[in-house]
Parts: C-alpha cells; structure tokens; sequence
C-alpha cells in the first residue's frame, strides 16, 4: 500500500482520469473529493462489499428474495416494500401492480 501525507486541498492523481483532493482533515474524519469518469465506479468499501454480496447471492439459486433485499436496504438506497393482496386470489400472495 501507498502511503501519502496530504494537505487540505493538495490532489493525488491516479492514472491519468481519476483525481483525489483532500477537502478537509478533522480530529476523527477526513473528507475527500474524487473525480472519475462515470464508467469508473467509486464507493466505500462497506458499500462495495455489500453490492458484492448482493451480486453473489442474485446468483445462488437458493438466495431468497427478501435476504436479497435485505442487503440493498442496507446500502440505504432501497426501501422496504410493502405488498396489497386484493379481494380476489390468494391472500399469501402480493397483488400484482
């Protein structure tokens, strides 16, 4: 691994499309700017692993919609669902939009 000392301000080039500026340095917290082409994708690792693992499990057949769900809910950018039965059919199943 790379380590570099930045100031506030002061960028790191990676290649020659992606730039990392280092906007602000707190007591527990540094905050970063990156600038990437849009086919380049740029997340927190916890976000990237989460995706991973929802990729991974959209590929297991025995993975359950609803585990699925569960870890996209937990990147914050899905929300839970909710299912309507109408009056006709089964009550077990969601009605249909």
């Amino acid at each position: 691994m790379l380590v570099l000392s930045r100031r506030p301000k002061e960028v790191i080039v990676i290649g020659d499309d992606i730039k990392v500026t280092i906007i602000s340095v707190g007591r527990d917290q540094v905050r970063i700017g990156v600038e990437a082409p849009a086919d380049v994708p740029v997340h927190r690792l916890e976000v990237y692993q989460a995706i991973q693992e929802a990729n991974r499990l959209a590929l297991v057949p025995t993975a359950t919609a609803a585990e699925a769900e569960e870890i996209l809910k937990s990147l914050g950018t899905v929300h839970a669902r909710q299912h309507t039965v109408s009056g006709a059919g089964d009550a077990s199943s969601p009605a249909t939009p």
